[in-house]
């Protein structure tokens, strides 16, 4: 991801900065992993542990929509992605904004641990 972009997403999101509940914006996908086109949205990563219940997910996601351009950005839950997403997501991304980084990667690693057992067992039932 150039540094123009990085700026341009980190302005797009701020707002989000003061919605409470979330600890980490992250950037990834296409942008990161230098494969987007000029076609290409932005994948966002909300990280937001404490939001546990759909009720409370939906509303979440509500208040970011409000806050950005959907048509730009897709934005999804970590808590909500399949393992492999998540684990894609931690292996590659960009942090927009971040509370505690080093809680930020405590976090994952139970996910990174779980997601490393599920790939051993599928390579074991093959």
């Amino acid at each position: 991801m150039d540094s123009q972009t990085l700026q341009r997403v980190t302005s797009d999101l701020m707002p989000l900065n003061s919605i409470d509940g979330i600890d980490a914006v992250l950037v990834f996908g296409s942008q990161v992993t230098g494969d987007a086109t000029e076609l290409s949205d932005i994948d966002i990563c909300v990280v937001a542990p404490e939001v546990r219940t759909l009720s409370e997910q939906a509303s979440l996601m509500e208040k970011i929509w409000g806050c950005i351009n959907t048509d730009v950005y897709d934005v999804r839950l970590f808590e909500a992605l399949p393992l492999s997403v998540q684990a894609s997501v931690i292996d590659q991304h960009v942090a927009v904004m971040c509370r505690d980084l080093p809680g930020l990667f405590e976090y994952f690693y139970r996910f990174r641990r779980e997601w490393e057992d599920v790939r051993g067992r599928q390579a074991t039932a093959r």
